[in-house]
């Protein structure tokens, strides 16, 4: 039986150089991450992060997060099922930008889950391992 997602957190970060490296825009002194765990009825946690480029878009993911999640609890944790039943109901929306990110890290998580289930390494959790 598959598992089915009960909750997302989410945990904004932002993590530090030691060096910072420099763009011809500047240097970049910390990395705006959002760390996802995705929680099943099984008990299996599937993590994922998010790197948001600009510290001030660590909320406006979190909320965007919160929102998806509304839709997906209940769901498969089947990446192979989940991710497209996702894309196909939020066709009409743009699913590029903060919401395609988090599709994105909601896809890596549930592949994570996948690889746990089968204990398999997440590179061979695939359709094609």
């Amino acid at each position: 039986m598959t598992a089915v997602i009960s909750a997302i957190k989410t945990t904004p970060v932002l993590v530090p150089f030691k060096r910072p490296p420099v763009t011809a825009s500047g240097s970049v002194n910390e990395l705006p991450l959002v760390l996802l765990d995705v929680e099943t009825d099984a008990g299996i946690t599937g993590h994922a992060y998010l790197f948001v480029f600009l510290p001030s878009m660590l909320k406006p993911t979190v909320d965007c997060v919160a929102a998806v999640e509304e839709l997906v609890q209940g769901m498969t944790a089947d990446p192979e099922q989940a991710d497209p039943m996702l894309r196909k109901r939020l066709r009409l929306l743009d699913i590029h930008g903060i919401l395609g990110q988090v599709l994105a890290g909601l896809d890596m998580a549930l592949w994570d889950i996948q690889a746990k289930t089968r204990e398999l390494p997440w590179l061979n959790a695939g359709p094609e391992a």
